[in-house]
This record gives C-alpha cells, structure tokens and sequence, in this order.
C-alpha cells in the first residue's frame, strides 16, 4: 500500500492549509491569464510558488490535474507514464495510451507530442488546467525540452499548462508570446509585501506588527516567504531586534533561522526530523521500515501541527514531504552529527526502493550510501525493462552515474546502444556498443556478444554499408539459431532483408523478412512485427506481388491504428497510398496520402513527409500536373537534404529529371541524373540508367541508348523487380522502335504487358505511355499487340482528363456556415439546416450568452461579465467568460465572438438569419408607413406573422426578461396597427 500511496501522491492536489494567506493580487494575474496557453511561476527556493497555485487550483471553477516531477520525468517514458497519470486522476473516466505510445521503439519527441495532442482533442472537450510543479527538475534534458516545445506550438485550446519551478524553462517561447499565449509571474512578483507580511503573521500568530516593523522584516528577508515564516516562530523572542545581525552573518539567513527553530524541539522530534528528512516523500509505513521504529505517524503528525515546513496529501493513507530548503537542512546537519547513520539510512533506503519495483530511485540511493556494487546489480537487472518501456534517459543517467564502472553494466550499454541507434545518434550508438562488447567478453558473456554482433550489423546497415552488414547478421542468425533465440534471429533477418535490398537483391530480400514475420507472428514482439510486415510488403511490391503485399501491409496497420503511432501510421497509410495510385484509384490515393501526412506533421518526422510528398508528387506527374509535381518534388527534397536521406534525394533527383524529360530540358535532366548518381554510387540506381537510356534516343544516340535499357532490363528481370521491369520493358521497345525493328517493339510491349499482368496492375506502363506515344501510335494496328497499344494509350490519356487539380483540391465544407437563428418562442438554433440540441450546448450559460451577444454586440466585456458572473471577482468572471467562449466555439463550430480591446463583438465571418433581428427591422418599416400608401396593409400583415411568440420563452434570466418586454412592446404595437388598418379597409 505505501508503493501505492507514494507514487499517487504525486497526482493529488495537496490540500488547502486552513491559516493560508490570500494574495489576491496574484490569485487576480492567474485568473486574468489562465485562458492562455501557459502560464509560468518562476522563482527560486521560499517564495511561496507552491502557496499560491495551491490556493488558486482550489479556487479556480476550471478542473485541474496535477502532477508533481521527480526526476525519473527527464525520461520521456516515464513523462508519458506521469502526464497520463495526472489526467485520469483528473478525469476518472479517461483511458489514455499515451503511456503505451512512448514505449515503442524509436517513438521521438515529435511524434509522441502529437499523439498527446490527438488524445486531448478527442477525450477532453472541456477547459482544463495541467499544473506541472518543480518543472526544473525535468527541463534540461533535450527529448524533454523538444517535447513541450511541440506541444505549446499544437495544445488544443482547452488545455492549458500552469508550470512551476525555480528558474524559467528553456522552451521556445517566441512564438508563444507573439501571439499572447503565455504569461507569467518572477520572483519580482512574488516577494511578500509588508501589507502581505502584516496579514499573514496577524493569520499565523495572532500578532500585529506596525507597518514599520513588517517593512523592516521584508527588507531582513528580501520578502522571502520561508525567511519570514521561520523568523515568525521567534517572534516572542524579539527577535526582530537582531535582524541585522543575522543578515550579515557568514551562514545563509535560512539555516540560521532553521537551526534557530530546530533547536527549540524535543530531542526526540529532532531526531526524527534528521532521520526521516533522508526520504524525498514520506509515509508512516515506509518510514518505519526503513528507520527501525513504530510511531512515525504520531510523530509526522505533530511536525505538520507544529508547522514545521512539512507538506502532507491524501485523504485515509497521509503522504509527507518537507520543503526541500528545510530537508536539505535536515540532511546537511545529519551528516555532520552522524555520517555512519546517515549512510545506513540510505541503503536501507535503496533496498526498499527496490524491493518495491522502483529502480531509479534504489540506483540513487545506493549510490549516495557508497554501495556501487548494489546499484550495479538494480541497473544491470533492469536494463531491458528500461529499454522496452521507452525509459531511455534513465539508461543515459545510468550510464553517466556508473561510468567510473563502465564495463561492469554490459547489458546497461547494449541497450542504451540500441536506443541511441533507433534515435539515429550513430556514432554514441557505437562508443555505448564498444563498451558493451568490453563488458560482455570481461564476464564471458556469450549471449550478451551474440546481441552485441547484431547490433553492429544494424549499426553497418544504418551508415549504409549494406555488403558488410550482410556478413555481420549472417553470423549473429547463426549464433541465434543455435541459442533458440528467436527475438534475436528475426531482428537479424530483418536487417539481413533490408541489406539485401540495398543492394537490389530482391529475391534474398523477400525470403529474410518472411522469415522474421514467421518468427514474429506468434510472438509478443507486435510492434517489431509491424515493421517487419511493413518492410515485408516493400519487397513484395518492389516484385508484383501486389495481393500478398496488400495483406502484410493491412496487418501492419492494423497494429499501429491499435497503437495510435503517429509515425509507422503514417509510412503505412502512404503505401496503401502508393497501392491505390497503381490500382488507378486516384482520388482515394489522394484522400490517403492526405491523411499519411497528417499523421506525418503529427510525429513531426522530416523523412515521412518527405516520402510522402514524393509519393503525392509521383501522382501528380502521372495526372500531368508538372507544375504540382515539381511544387511537391521541391518540398521533399528540401525535407530529404535536411536529414540527409542520400536514397530519397538520389529518387527525387531522377524524378526532376523525369518532369525535364517530358518537357524536352534533355541537358537539365541530364545534369539531375548525374547528381543522382554522385550523391548515391552505392546504390543500383536502375531507374538512373532507364531515363539516361531514353535520353541517349531521344538525342539522337539510339544504340548507346539502346544498350543501356537492353542492360537495365536484365539487371531487373534478374533481380525479381517485376513492375520497374515492365516499364523498362516499354521503355525498350521505344528504343527498338526508334531503331525501326517493329516486330522487336512489338515483342518488347506484349513481354511488358505481361509482367504487367503477373503484377496484378500496368500503372507503370500507364505513366509512360504518353511519354512513348508515337511507339504505341505506331503498334496500334500490329496484328498481335495492336489491342494493348490503343487500349494503354487511351487510358493514359483518360487518366491526364478524368481529374483536374481545382476538383481535387476542393472541400466539401462551405468557408462560411450559415445559421439560423429563432429567439420568438422558445430559442432555436439551426447549424446547416440541423438543430443544436440543448445538450450540445455543454451548459445552459453557454446556450444563454449565444443569444445574449447575438442580440447586443458589440458590447462592453465588463457589461458581459457583470451580467452573467455579477458574484465573482473581476478576474474570476474574465476566466470564466473565455472558458464559455471556449465552449460556444465548439458547438458552433467556428469563431461567433471576438473579444478584443475590452468587447465583444461578433467575428467579421459569423452570418446568421435573425428572426428577432428580421422581425424589428420590417416592423419598424412597417410602423413608418404613411396610412395613405397601399402597401401598408401587405407589410403589416407580413410582420405579423413573424410574431411567433415572446423572446426565449424558454429562458428566465434579467436580461432576457428585459428584452422580451420590449419586443413584446413592438409587436403589440405591430398588432394593433395592423388591427386599425383593417379596419378602416373593411369599413
């Protein structure tokens, strides 16, 4: 139970300590600024930051989650864990994967920001605060910093972020602040007033200081809350007397005010008090255990009645923390009375941090009680849970805790490698291997060599040493066959697959990853199954295997919907893309690729959006929009150079050259394939050597060129490449076209038609077709493919007719939603022709203020606040008015009310019908009619039928009370005139 209790403590919200003091002024800044993005408290140790969000997270209307860091949070994994954590305490019915999410393999910053941010626009429609408290303890390391840096930039607007630490964190506030998203308050802001000091020390101590007296007391303190709280525990000692004394004395005013009120305790608290302060958190069960006592209860309890900067939370089972200034205390004069005890009490500690499963801290405690073989077992035993669960900057603060013994944490290093290779440091990946591999032969470790050799041939395959590589795994499957470890065996044989297609070896390929899919299926490990599966149906594809890639491809995506991962989402959606482009169904490759680069800007990862672009590009080619084509080529070249994806760029080169080709730039393309070639010589680059083969004819050298196709055909139908070798297929029958050999040509078209077929699609002859047009033209009437030339070159021409970009582009959504809007009778509001129901409303004061503002802006934000919040505080009312906007944007769908420079007024793109708006502008016409027009009659009988009842029937509050008496004024005045010139035509 005390596990339990300690680690829940820190998601509850600390209760509200009953001699608190108000500070307004401050409560105030918080309300008038919480409907920003974030909002920061920045001060150091003492001046109350605690106190005052304390205060105002019980006063505040809005619901709030709380989550207090520890250290462990500089972990990304273990941030998700909290951040997830904090939220379901919050809101109990919230089931959130985020922690789930963090622990994939090689999930980054980005994507994991994203996926958070996806979770809260689709789980929580209501305003909230997230207090996130001692945020310094977290905000240097880098995963961390990156995090929240893309989350401020996409938070959804009903989440807003309350940061508390000592020093301002090191985000990138710029943008924030450009669009007034952020505010905060310093240590300027938070100093004690003497005001503020007379108040408090008047609530605490029952004592009346003169304004003189509490000035002279903010000025010994520098209105530090903490000086002032323990120079009030003395203060029937006329200690105010020798303030300045105490200011200029060597020690710092707060251990000599502290030493001044810890000497005046019983010995036995005192010792307590020493003893205890070596826990960060506290609670009666765990302290006794690790103290050797009974009565740490009764004696936590007369701490906290005694006001001894000690802070308790829960409600049955009570959890204690000290202020950490007087914690620090507490341990530095321990350690000077007692530093034999001192070092027990932390190895008792550790042992029962981990026996009760919470490594990170037992590795601490072990170490500060000078136990570094303990703390070597805890890492070495949990290394791989570390690993598995995403907890990788606790492997790098291990490793740095133990680098004076490196080589006795292999397993430590071997996973801290490979977590630094997922992430793509390179080279850090190496030296933490190196150090492995030392640690592993230094023990005689055979399994930890075996795992060691196969990380180095991932390493190989990353730096694109694809051939050594190859030797490398080949080793490490045989090793793993031996030991039965299948894990191992089908890592090895994915990267044995992905190596073999470097190199163009498709064949090799295919049966390495089916393989590990073999391995992989029955097996626990379906996160590395996806990937598997994903790089499965690359290969199969690559080979014409359409109908099993499309299966292995599904079964990929189906574990990353269920694991909502951003990243492998989007790689995924992009091939079923691509496979749609192939089938013809163009539109919906459009509508998926759309969808794969949303997913893509989510993980905010360079080379997905930079694939996919590719892939909308090579789309938008095939429809003949060369101008969209090179747009997006640009983009993702932009995106490829930045990360360096040598294989893209080299793609995305040939495929500039292929728009210049079709525009008949022969030298510009030329230039684009010889870049190509010089920024990826390792590569087989066959499509490189297809477009410089039609190039050679088209300028006039038909057998060089001729050559080159004859060459890059047999290099395809040997490696298995079935599509590109139909298309290489047709490009050669152009070239044997262009030479006169027509029953060659012939030949070469019925052979590509037929790997076509075997594909299962002949979008790769469709593509090129118009390119080869007078080669078609001419075969159109050969006995034996005459029927495939006319049909291929109608569809390719059908294909550039069938969709125009502006049709594709278009969105189905109006720019400018109409609404309709009733108020005669009970109040109605219809969006597109369907009713808001009352329960879309989300509360009744947000159905009221609708109609209010409808009826009266622009009007003063003070007249609205007075209106509807006439019982709260001007900053209190503030805060709710952009919570209730907050919600009317979200029935409505879009902005209705601006509030800007102290008003309200309707947005500049809200239209509305307005029956009440409708009805007094024809009845005011009506009335102005000259009895002598004709046309009176007709008017008036047209604005009595607009009488449809009295305004908002169905609501009751003043204002609305007030508007309907002098619409019902109106329209019993309407009603009259209408009566009297019925009469007078009926006399």
């Amino acid at each position: 139970m005390a596990q339990s209790q300690l680690r829940t403590s820190r998601y509850t919200i600390p209760a509200l300590p009953p001699d608190l003091l108000r500070r307004q002024r401050l409560l105030d800044f918080l309300y008038e600024n919480i409907h920003r993005k974030l909002n920061l408290i920045c001060a150091t140790a003492g001046y109350g930051k605690s106190s005052l969000v304390i205060d105002f997270v019980h006063d505040t209307d809005y619901p709030v989650a709380w989550c207090r860091l520890i250290e462990a949070d500089s972990d990304l994994a273990q941030l998700a864990n909290s951040l997830a954590t904090a939220l379901q305490v919050a809101f109990p019915g919230m089931l959130s994967t985020l922690p789930q999410v963090a622990a994939q393999r090689g999930i980054t910053p980005d994507e994991l920001a994203a996926a958070w941010v996806h979770e809260i626009e689709t789980s929580l429609a209501d305003y909230f605060i997230l207090v996130l408290d001692d945020f310094h303890l977290i905000q240097d390391s880098p995963s961390i910093k990156r995090f929240f840096d893309v989350l401020l930039t996409s938070l959804p607007e009903q989440a807003h972020l309350l940061i508390v630490g000592r020093i301002i964190p090191p985000l990138r506030f710029t943008a924030l602040a450009a669009r007034q998203e952020i505010a905060g308050l310093s240590e300027e802001h938070l100093r004690f007033t003497a005001d503020e000091v007379q108040q408090f020390i008047a609530l605490r101590n029952g004592l009346r200081l003169s304004t003189a007296e509490a000035e002279q007391l903010v000025a010994g303190t520098e209105g530090w809350i903490t000086g002032i709280l323990l120079t009030t525990h003395l203060m029937w000692q006329a200690f105010m007397s020798n303030l300045m004394r105490v200011h200029q004395a060597e020690n710092p005013l707060y251990d000599y005010l502290a030493d001044e009120v810890f000497n005046q305790l019983p010995a036995a608290l005192q010792i307590f008090l020493l003893e205890s302060a070596v826990l960060p958190e506290i609670e009666a069960v765990q302290c006794n255990a690790i103290l050797g006592r009974a009565d740490s209860a009764r004696l936590l309890q007369q701490a906290e009645a005694s006001r001894l900067f000690i802070s308790m939370v829960g409600d049955e089972t009570f959890v204690y923390q000290y202020h950490h200034l007087f914690r620090n205390f507490l341990l530095a004069k321990l350690g000077q009375q007692d530093p034999a005890r001192l070092k027990e009490l932390q190895r008792r500690t550790g042992e029962w941090y981990a026996a009760n499963e919470m490594p990170e801290a037992a590795v601490t405690f072990y170490l500060l009680a000078d136990q570094p073989r303990l703390a070597i077992e805890v890492v070495e035993q949990n290394a791989r849970t570390m690993f598995a669960t995403g907890r990788h900057a606790t492997l790098q603060h291990w490793s740095e805790q133990l680098a004076f013994s490196a080589q006795d944490v292999p397993w430590l290093h071997l996973f801290l490698a490979t977590a630094k290779l997922d992430a793509g440091y390179l080279t850090d990946a190496e030296q933490a291997l190196t150090l492995a591999v030392a640690g592993f032969q230094r023990h005689g470790n055979h399994d930890g060599l075996v795992d060691a050799d196969l990380l180095q041939g991932l390493l190989l395959y990353r730096r694109g040493e694809y051939a050594r590589a190859l030797a490398q795994v080949r080793a490490s499957i045989k090793q793993a066959r031996v030991q039965q470890r299948l894990a191992s065996m089908a890592q090895a044989l994915r990267c044995a697959g992905l190596s073999h297609f470097a190199l163009g070896q498709l064949k090799e390929a295919e049966d390495a990853l089916q393989q590990a899919v073999q391995l992989l299926q029955p097996s626990a490990h379906q996160y590395d199954l996806a990937w598997a599966l994903n790089d499965w149906a690359m290969i199969l594809y690559a080979q014409g295997q359409t109908v099993r890639a499309t299966q292995a491809q599904q079964q990929a995506l189906t574990i990353w919907r269920e694991r909502s991962a951003p990243g492998p989402l989007a790689l995924a959606l992009n091939n079923v893309g691509w496979h749609m482009h192939m089938l013809g169904q163009y539109q919906s490759a459009l509508t998926v690729y759309e969808e794969a680069l949303d997913w893509a800007h989510r993980a905010s990862n360079l080379e997905w959006e930079a694939t996919i672009l590719t892939g909308q590009a090579d789309l938008w080619a095939d429809l003949g929009k060369r101008v969209t084509a090179l747009d997006l080529y640009q983009q993702a070249l932009a995106k490829a150079e930045q990360i360096n994806d040598l294989a893209l760029i080299a793609y995305l080169y040939r495929s500039l050259a292929y728009l210049d080709y079709l525009d008949q730039n022969y030298l510009s393309a030329l230039e684009w394939l010889r870049r190509a070639k010089e920024i990826a010589p390792q590569l087989p680059l066959v499509e490189v050597a297809l477009l410089a083969g039609l190039i050679g004819v088209d300028l006039g050298h038909v057998a060089e060129g001729r050559a080159m196709l004859e060459t890059a055909c047999g290099d395809l139908e040997r490696a298995g490449s079935l599509p590109l070798l139909a298309q290489a297929l047709l490009f050669r029958a152009y070239a044997e076209f262009r030479s006169g050999e027509m029953e060659a040509a012939a030949q070469s078209l019925l052979s590509a038609s037929s790997t076509a077929e075997q594909v299962g699609h002949d979008q790769m002859l469709v593509s090129a077709a118009l390119s080869v047009r007078d080669t078609l033209t001419a075969l159109m009437h050969h006995p034996t493919v005459g029927a495939r030339a006319t049909a291929l070159l109608a569809r390719a021409t059908t294909m550039q007719t069938a969709l125009t970009q502006p049709e594709l582009m278009q969105t189905s959504r109006s720019d400018v939603p109409v609404f309709q809007v009733f108020a005669l009778g009970a109040g109605r509001v219809f969006k597109a022709g369907v009713e808001i129901s009352k329960t879309e409303w989300i509360s009744q004061r947000t159905r009221e203020l609708f109609f209010f503002l409808l009826d009266r802006a622009p009007i003063a934000r003070n007249e609205v606040l007075g209106t509807f919040w006439p019982e709260k505080t001007l900053a209190r009312a503030v805060a709710n008015l952009y919570q209730t906007l907050y919600r009317l944007r979200r029935v409505m769908g879009s902005d209705v009310v601006i509030l800007e420079e102290q008003e309200c007024r309707l947005a500049p793109d809200f239209y509305a019908e307005y029956d009440v708006a409708r009805f007094e502008q024809q009845a005011l016409l009506a009335l102005d009619i000259p009895a002598s027009d004709g046309q009176q009659l007709g008017q008036l009988a047209a604005v009595a039928k607009l009488c449809t009842g009295e305004y908002l029937a169905d609501l009751s509050p003043d204002w609305a009370l007030a508007r309907r008496t002098i619409l019902n004024q109106l329209q019993v005045k309407v009603l009259q005139e209408y009566a009297a010139v019925l009469m007078r035509v009926t006399r």
